[in-house]
This record gives C-alpha cells, structure tokens and sequence, in this order.
C-alpha cells in the first residue's frame, strides 16, 4: 500500500469577520476571540494526538492584536 498523503490548512476568521460580512453586529465578550482561545488550542491538541501537521491562516489584522 503506498504512502497516505494530505495537506490540512485551517482557515482562522474569526467570528466578527462573519458577522460584518452579513451586516451583523459584532459578537462580545468571550465570543469576539472564541477562535483563538478556545478553537486553535483544540485543533493543536488534535492535530498533535493524530501526528497531523497542518498549516495555521489568520487574517492580518488578527496578527497585530495581542488578545488573540
């Protein structure tokens, strides 16, 4: 059998860049950085059990606030 290969990128938008596409009011509290707290530490953990690596995209802005 030959080697199983895949790429795995996760996409790291958080929740107010949804709702400003839709004109939805942005979310606050824990929910306007609920990505980063609590969903990238899940994925690592996962992705760390699995022996899976994979590729982290966050949005510019994002980069610069240091509350995520």
């Amino acid at each position: 059998m030959g080697e199983r290969l895949a790429a795995l990128s996760v996409d790291l938008d958080e929740i107010g860049c949804y709702a400003a596409i839709h004109g939805l009011p942005p979310p606050s509290g824990d929910a306007a950085r609920a990505i980063y707290r609590r969903a990238v530490p899940r994925f690592e953990r996962l992705f760390d059990a699995l022996g899976v690596p994979a590729t982290f995209f966050v949005i510019g802005t994002d980069v610069d606030d240091e509350n995520a």
